[in-house]
């Protein structure tokens, strides 16, 4: 994995036969400039600092690797990361959003379906989350008993969006996940490492400071654990049967985008599971090479599509519209 540090600026003093002159600092001068970088990291209630700029990366920053907000909910302590509008950008008819991984892509302290849900419903009311709002979900498992939280909540939810989770009943656990259901609990993981987790199935090779990002939480041996207790009470095919069962009545807005490149799960999975269900579930296909994780894979290209539906400039729906698929997806036939 890629390690960073501190480099402190040079200082020019010209430009000598078209290349630049520069005098390099001193020792003294970079572990000065490290110190600085730190004490302001502290005073700011920071623990990292971008390597490449040497600013702070405040604590509650949607961007530092650790989840900076926690709030405990009964017996469950959730970790989130929280992004404030500009208030001059505020929109009240656009509703929030709230967003959940799969098992495996950060910490986690629940290890079953009924204490994922109940403890959802705590999780919105102790946020005080202005509902309804839109949910979007993405990956295994946790994902997916975050769609039954929706379907037994309908009248919290504005809209929904699935990104490339499990949904056809047909559906299988990736490898990864699977082998924690060996028949044999010895040949069963003793480890879990969130880097090659959340890399594997990726369109393009993942950041070195993102991957231990994800990595992070599972340095905790107690992270291992919940994460092994959970798929060993698993019962897939159940979850599968269940959330396919819930959403033949469901009435929300919803949009399934999958990334064509998940080396996992295949977009007509997702035609599979729409087959009975209401018009306004549809599947979005996308241009852009994602694999596994859109949003990790290519943001820029899934915000183009993310965006204008959860603000709700894409429901209209023609009744009838015909689709087609190709190797980019579901997209209109002509």
């Amino acid at each position: 994995m890629m390690t960073s540090g501190l480099v402190a600026p040079t200082q020019c003093k010209g430009i000598v036969s078209g290349s630049r002159s520069c005098t390099l600092p001193s020792f003294r001068s970079i572990k000065q400039n490290r110190r600085q970088y730190k004490l302001r990291a502290q005073a700011e209630q920071a623990e990292e600092v971008d390597p490449t700029t040497g600013m702070p990366v405040p604590k509650f920053a949607t961007t530092n690797p650790e989840s900076g907000l926690k709030v405990k909910v009964g017996n469950l302590q959730w970790a989130y990361r929280k992004s404030e509008v500009p208030s001059e950008r505020i929109d009240p008819s656009k509703p929030a959003v709230l967003m959940l991984h799969g098992i495996g892509s950060s910490s986690f302290s629940w290890s079953t379906e009924e204490e994922f849900v109940s403890g959802l419903d705590g999780f919105v009311e102790a946020l005080n989350i202005k509902k309804p709002f839109a949910v979007v979900v993405q990956g295994y498992v946790l994902s997916q008993f975050g769609l039954l939280w929706a379907a037994q909540n309908e009248d919290k939810v504005a809209r929904l969006m699935i990104l490339n989770t499990p949904l056809s009943v047909g559906s299988r656990l990736r490898p990864d996940l699977a082998a924690f259901k060996n028949p044999i609990p010895f040949l069963r993981p003793r480890s879990f490492n969130g880097a090659y987790f959340n890399a594997d199935g990726l369109a393009y090779v993942m950041d070195g400071r993102v991957a231990e990002a994800y990595d992070r939480p599972y340095q905790d041996p107690a992270a291992f654990e919940a994460l092994s207790t959970t798929m060993e009470k698993l019962d897939f095919q159940k979850l599968l049967n269940k959330v396919d069962d819930v959403y033949c009545s469901w009435k929300k807005p919803s949009a399934i985008v999958f990334g064509s490149s998940d080396p996992f799960l295949k977009v007509n999975s997702a035609f599979e599971f729409l087959d009975t269900k209401r018009t306004n579930m549809k599947v979005i296909g996308q241009k852009a090479k994602m694999g596994a994780m859109p949003q990790e894979d290519y943001a820029e290209a899934l915000h183009s599509t993310m965006i204008p539906f959860l603000e709700g400039a894409t429901d209209v729906w023609v009744s009838g519209k015909m689709m087609k698929m190709t190797n980019k997806g579901g997209v209109d036939a002509e």
